[in-house]
């Protein structure tokens, strides 16, 4: 079922105005269809599934140019998503760091650095693994210096 872009959650909504810096406003309609297909698509993600998707008036022509001859930039974009990462992890970070502070045994001299480790996980479903190998009893292994 095609989904309008109007009826978009809040969430999704406040993502995508973080990008309108990169995003020029002709753009914009085009970036928002890709967004939104690629998260309600559940054929194919090609070009026509992801049209198949969303409901707007826009052409398969349209987003391939769109995609094929981008005006924007990719690096701009990674930036834009590692400043909203940094905005979101930066005060969990922080709140680690003075747990630690306040826990730590009052010692003389210079204290310890506190240290904090997150874990970021990544899903790589989606990309072709092209030397996948069937592992007895487990299904398929796929590897990860591919």
């Amino acid at each position: 079922m095609a989904h309008l872009i109007i009826i978009q959650e809040s969430s999704f909504r406040n993502y995508l105005v973080n990008f309108q810096e990169v995003i020029r406003p002709a753009q914009w309609m085009y970036f928002e269809t890709v967004l939104m297909g690629l998260i309600h698509c559940q054929a194919s993600r090609t070009i026509s599934g992801i049209l198949r998707a969303v409901a707007v008036l826009v052409t398969v022509w349209d987003l391939s140019r769109f995609l094929i001859s981008p005006r924007w930039s990719t690096p701009r974009l990674a930036e834009v998503r590692y400043r909203m990462f940094r905005a979101e992890v930066q005060p969990l970070v922080a709140t680690a760091h003075e747990s630690q502070r306040l826990q730590r045994s009052k010692k003389r001299g210079r204290p310890m650095a506190t240290l904090v480790t997150g874990y970021l996980i990544l899903d790589d479903s989606t990309h072709v693994k092209r030397f996948a190998k069937v592992m007895g009893g487990q299904g398929w292994h796929y590897s990860s210096t591919d």
